[in-house]
C-alpha cells in the first residue's frame, strides 16, 4: 500500500469505491471523536480564552483606576488640609461683635503710627448683607475716615491697614491736595470690617 503522501487523486476515489462497512464505521467513529473534542474541549479552551484575556485587560483597567485614586486621596488629603488651615486662618482675622466698635482707635493708633492725622470718623449706618446662609453668621459694618498727611505717610498708613493681622477691606481711598499746603493732603478712607455675629460660630 502507497504511504498516504503519495496517494492520486484515483487512488483516493479507488480506496473509498472498494472500502466495506468496518472501514466506514472506522472513519465515522474517528470523525464522532473528532468532532466530540473540538466541541467539548478546544471550543470552550478557545472562549475561555478569550474571557480570560478580557477579564486580566479589565482587571489592569481597575488597578489602574484604583492606583489613580490612591494618588488622587493624598492629594485630595494634602488640599483638604491646606483649605482647612487657611479657612481656621481667616476666621481668626475676623473681627467679633464687641470687636468692631475698638476699630476707630485702632485705626487712630495706626495713624499715629503713620504720622497722620485723623480729622474726622463716624461708622456709616448702612452695612452690607451677605448672601444666604453666610448672612446668618457674618455681617459687614462700614466706617468713615477723613484723615490728613504727606502722600508717603498716607500710603504708610494704608499698607498698615491691609497687613493689619484683622481682616479690614479698603473699600475708598481718595486724595485730595491742600492749596494752602502743598506737602499735605486730605484723604478719604472708607473701611469694611467683616464680622462674626453675636452668638454665632462663625
Amino acid at each position: 500500500m502507497k504511504p498516504l503522501t503519495q496517494w492520486t487523486q484515483h487512488d483516493i476515489i479507488d480506496f473509498f469505491r472498494k472500502a466495506d462497512k468496518k472501514v466506514w464505521i472506522k472513519f465515522a467513529a474517528i470523525g464522532a471523536a473528532v468532532f466530540l473534542v473540538l466541541i467539548l474541549i478546544i471550543w470552550p479552551a478557545w472562549f475561555k480564552r478569550l474571557g480570560i484575556r478580557d477579564e486580566i485587560k479589565n482587571t489592569k483597567a481597575k488597578i489602574q483606576t484604583l492606583e489613580t485614586l490612591r494618588i488622587k486621596k493624598s492629594e485630595w488629603i494634602h488640599n483638604k488640609t491646606d483649605y482647612a488651615h487657611y479657612v481656621a486662618g481667616i476666621k481668626q482675622r475676623l473681627y467679633t461683635s464687641s470687636e468692631s466698635s475698638l476699630l476707630l482707635g485702632e485705626i487712630s493708633k495706626l495713624a499715629k503710627e503713620s504720622n497722620v492725622v485723623i480729622i474726622a470718623s463716624r461708622p456709616q449706618d448702612v452695612s452690607a448683607k451677605f448672601p444666604a446662609p453666610y448672612d446668618q453668621n457674618y455681617e459687614s459694618r462700614y466706617y468713615n475716615f477723613v484723615v490728613e498727611g504727606g502722600y508717603h505717610e498716607l500710603g504708610a498708613l494704608m499698607s498698615r491697614i491691609e497687613s493689619y493681622p484683622k481682616l479690614l477691606r479698603i473699600q475708598k481711598f481718595k486724595i485730595t491736595p491742600r492749596d494752602d499746603k502743598p506737602a499735605s493732603h486730605l484723604a478719604e478712607i472708607q473701611l469694611a470690617v467683616i464680622a462674626v455675629k453675636k452668638g454665632s460660630a462663625g
